[in-house]
């Protein structure tokens, strides 16, 4: 029905008297062979051909058929803007669905004939590339979007989007096995935050660099970081934030020399976090303690 609403009843009935289009039920047909159909398609003038699918395209929508299936009329008929949406849609559909490859494909085909004209879009579109690359396990394609995107927030001011991406890379940078990158791009993230205010998000990032710097032997950097980490976790009233803080201070002052005043801390932090029933809290710094 579809084919004969676009190009009438003949273009149908001639191909399957003579056995070239095979109708497998009632108004459902096929070419006999891939090869065939390939080559009916590109005998048909280039003109037409995008006329043809410009026609397809507008049915297809009015019927309310998939975005991936529309976006490829669209594409095919040359009309970039109506195909940039199509392609975008496509991509909300396959995220919606989890199925992140899909729509990881469709981004980028997005971005293909994104117009330059329109930057705080493509920008747009390339955190959500990020997202997609991330969800699919694609950690390398994540990180070159994130980086970009992160670069231009930095450029133009937005600190609040530039820290929260930079939150994003130091997760990815950490699955990659880059600490040190991931160690830059949390420091930059806490820097953000704390610019703008946000201390609980200060104080969780302050808290991650100076567990790592514990953990590697940098005792007393990580003293530095983690007393502020306390300052901003106490200014956000974050009861699970000034655990955390207290016992990984315990930790750093024992590995310092200070083995009562640190186990003091730990145990304080402990008191708090299972007072107020912060059950994850309290497994960090029951191990903080165990230290």
């Amino acid at each position: 029905a579809l084919v004969a609403e676009v190009v009438g009843e003949a273009a149908i009935d001639e191909p399957v008297s003579i056995g070239i289009v095979v109708e497998d039920e009632p108004g459902i047909a096929r070419f006999r062979h891939t090869l065939t159909r390939e080559a009916f398609y590109f005998d048909v003038p280039w003109g037409r051909r995008r006329m043809l699918h410009r026609r397809l395209a507008e049915v297809l929508e009015e019927r309310g058929a998939r975005p991936a299936v529309v976006a490829g009329h669209w594409a095919a008929a040359r009309e970039p803007a109506r195909a940039r949406l199509a392609f975008i849609a496509a991509a909300q559909e396959f995220h919606a669905a989890h199925a992140y490859r899909d729509a990881l494909e469709w981004c980028r085909r997005a971005l293909d004939v994104w117009p330059s004209s329109d930057e705080q879009g493509r920008l747009a579109l390339l955190e959500r590339l990020g997202q997609c690359a991330e969800l699919s396990g694609d950690l390398g394609a994540a990180v070159l979007a994130w980086e970009e995107v992160a670069e231009a927030r930095w450029a133009e001011g937005n600190t609040r989007s530039a820290a929260e991406l930079q939150r994003r890379l130091a997760l990815a940078y950490e699955l990659q096995g880059s600490s040190e990158r991931a160690l830059v791009a949390r420091q930059r993230a806490a820097e953000a935050f704390c610019h703008l205010h946000q201390d609980a998000d200060a104080a969780a990032e302050l808290l991650a660099v100076a567990s790592h710097l514990d953990a590697i032997g940098s005792s007393t950097p990580a003293l530095d970081l983690v007393e502020q980490a306390a300052i901003h976790a106490n200014a956000a009233q974050r009861s699970d934030l000034i655990a955390r803080a207290l016992g990984l201070e315990g930790s750093v002052r024992a590995k310092l020399g200070d083995l009562d005043g640190g186990a003091r801390l730990a145990r304080d932090g402990l008191s708090l976090a299972l007072g107020e029933g912060l059950t994850a809290s309290a497994t960090e710094v029951y191990l903080r303690l165990a230290a």
